[in-house]
C-alpha cells in the first residue's frame, strides 16, 4: 500500500482523501510501486497559475503539474502532484454545446471523473510515462482511459 500525503488547499471541490488514496494505490500497484510515497495536493486555480508560471513560464491555468523525484530507492518518494479541480470545471464548460447554457449540466459525476483523470495522469507521469510527443500523448491517453475504466468498475471515481 502506497503512502499518500494529501493536502487540500482549495475550496472549489470537496475531495475524499480515502478515495484519493485508493486511486493512487490502484494505479501505482499496476506499475509495481505499491510501497512508494507520493504527495498529492489539490490547489486553487490561482495557486496553479502561480506554479505554472514559476516552473513553466506560463501564467495560464492548467489542470495538473507533476514533479517527479529521481531516486534509486524503489520504495522511496516518487514525487509531488498538483491538481487544480477548478480546471475540470473550466474544461467541461468549454465542452458544452453552448457554454454557459443550461443544456450541459455540470454534474458531480462528470466533474469527479475529470478530476480523477488528472490524478491518474499525474501518477502515470510519476511512473515514467511522458506526453511530449504525439505518440507519447496517445499512449498516455490510452493509459488514462484504461485506468478510468478500471476505477469506474470498482466505484473508485471521485464524485
Amino acid at each position: 500500500m502506497a503512502t499518500v500525503y494529501f493536502e487540500n488547499r482549495q475550496d472549489f471541490y470537496t475531495p475524499n482523501p480515502a478515495l484519493i488514496h485508493s486511486i493512487c494505490d490502484h494505479v501505482l500497484a499496476e506499475f509495481g510501486k505499491s510501497s512508494v510515497e507520493v504527495g498529492v495536493f489539490f490547489i486553487s486555480g490561482e495557486e496553479m497559475c502561480d506554479l505554472h508560471e514559476e516552473h513553466m513560464e506560463d501564467p495560464t491555468l492548467t489542470d495538473c503539474i507533476t514533479f517527479p523525484i529521481e531516486t534509486d530507492d524503489p520504495n522511496g518518494y516518487l514525487g509531488d502532484v498538483f491538481i487544480a479541480p477548478v480546471a475540470a470545471k473550466v474544461y467541461l464548460e468549454d465542452l458544452a454545446p453552448n457554454p454557459g447554457s443550461k443544456k450541459f449540466p455540470l454534474t458531480p459525476e462528470a466533474l469527479g471523473a475529470e478530476i480523477t483523470r488528472y490524478l491518474v495522469h499525474t501518477l502515470l507521469h510519476l511512473c515514467g510515462l511522458q506526453d511530449q510527443t504525439r505518440e507519447q500523448s496517445k499512449e498516455m491517453r490510452e493509459s488514462e482511459d484504461k485506468f478510468l475504466t478500471q476505477l469506474s468498475a470498482k466505484n473508485l471515481l471521485l464524485k
